[in-house]
């Protein structure tokens, strides 16, 4: 199924379903990272980018600026696409991943798309 070898170890900690292992337990976390050779961080960063990337339409900036913003998906389902527009509107103006400006009726389909994704 998976072509790499971290994929294939991802993969066979059950990091494909949910409750993942990686946000279960921090023993789970520590053998995980020592048998792929990263360290933890690493670890929730990749868990926590690929958890948002299973929201339809979102594109991976948007992944980014959600989990710096410290998002998951199941606060984005929690979210009110005013305010999620704005702090995005924020952030953006700190770190200029994009140039447009995305409104509430974005976030809405972003907030309303995060419903579809098992938690």
């Amino acid at each position: 199924m998976f072509e790499s070898k971290p994929g294939a170890k991802l993969f066979s900690f059950s990091v494909n379903s949910k409750p993942s292992p990686i946000v279960s337990s921090a023993a789970a976390r520590e053998e995980i990272s020592e048998s792929l050779k990263i360290d933890e961080e690493t670890l929730r960063e990749i868990y926590g980018i690929s958890n948002l990337m299973r929201i339809r339409w979102l594109s991976p900036t948007f992944t980014r600026i959600f989990y710096d913003l410290h998002y998951t998906v199941e606060k984005l389902h929690q979210a009110r696409a005013d305010l999620l527009a704005k702090e995005v509107d924020d952030y953006n103006r700190k770190v200029h991943y994009y140039k447009g400006k995305i409104g509430e009726r974005d976030m809405n389909r972003i907030i309303l798309e995060s419903q579809y994704v098992d938690r």
